[in-house]
């Protein structure tokens, strides 16, 4: 940081020429604070730089010359410092659109990001309070520092994934043979396979669709480590980081389903007839 600042400051100040006798010698050393009121003082300086009256054309004309010498290297003092202080304001002004820009396009994300969860909490509130207290559950926890917050952050995107499947395909007591033809459970406990059956079996085949199934396959994954997790009874195998993303996946796999839930017409007979509560 230091390096920075002081390469910075020195790009700055530093001239074309020199102020003094050693032509080297090219960084204005000047604080900032202390710029305007030295070209002040310059202006000052110079407009008082007269030949006292009365003298005789000789001592006038020496008088003149070497005070005319003297302004001009008064003015070219102030003329780098004016050009010292334009690079000050150049750069301030560089680093303030780069943060605005930077702010605006956070502010964009930040919206996006609320209304994918604003559309998701809709859908669930009219439909499965249950899902709709978990998903709150989980966004609740997100911010919090504590470790067992943090443990209870994945048990929550855990019930709350649960949730969701039982609302979208109930469990079933019996076998089902699923869409590529092998039978198997679709109990409480086979949430995975409910959800994964459901997709399957519940849109067109599309772009948009093979999208869902990419989401799918990642929510499960996250899904089976946090059921790992839960039998070994250890929480610190998943990072916080991973938790936040493992939420943000499931909003928007959710979000990505009731949109074509909405806009497609699914096969009805996967369309679920009771809700059923979650763990």
């Amino acid at each position: 940081m230091w390096k920075t600042v002081t390469d910075h400051w020195i790009e700055g100040r530093t001239l074309e020429y020199s102020m003094t006798d050693d032509p080297d010698k090219t960084v204005m050393v000047v604080g900032v604070g202390e710029m305007k009121k030295e070209i002040v003082y310059l202006k000052e300086t110079i407009s008082d730089l007269k030949a006292p009256p009365g003298m005789d054309g000789y001592d006038l004309a020496a008088f003149t010359d070497r005070y005319d010498s003297t302004k001009s290297q008064l003015r070219l003092r102030i003329t780098g410092i004016s050009s010292i202080l334009e690079r000050i304001r150049t750069r301030c002004l560089n680093y303030a659109s780069k943060i605005e820009h930077q702010l605006a396009a956070q502010k964009g994300a930040d919206s996006f990001l609320m209304s994918v969860q604003n559309e998701v909490n809709t859908y669930f509130l009219s439909r499965s309070e249950d899902t709709y207290q978990k998903l709150r559950k989980a966004t609740d926890l997100l911010g919090s520092k504590s470790p067992e917050d943090n443990a209870l952050l994945l048990t929550s995107i855990r019930r709350a994934i649960h949730s969701a499947t039982n609302y979208f395909y109930p469990p079933v007591q019996s076998e089902v043979v699923c869409v590529d033809g092998k039978a198997r459970q679709m109990g409480n406990d086979q949430y995975l396979n409910r959800l994964y059956e459901f997709v399957m079996k519940s849109f067109y085949k599309s772009t948009s669709t093979e999208l869902i199934k990419a989401e799918l396959e990642y929510l499960m994954v996250f899904a089976k480590k946090i059921n790992e997790i839960a039998s070994k009874g250890v929480h610190s195998e998943v990072s916080e980081s991973e938790a936040k993303q493992g939420l943000l996946g499931l909003y928007l796999f959710l979000a990505n389903v009731i949109e074509k839930l909405e806009y497609e017409t699914p096969n009805k007979s996967m369309q679920p007839t009771a809700n059923a509560s979650a763990d």
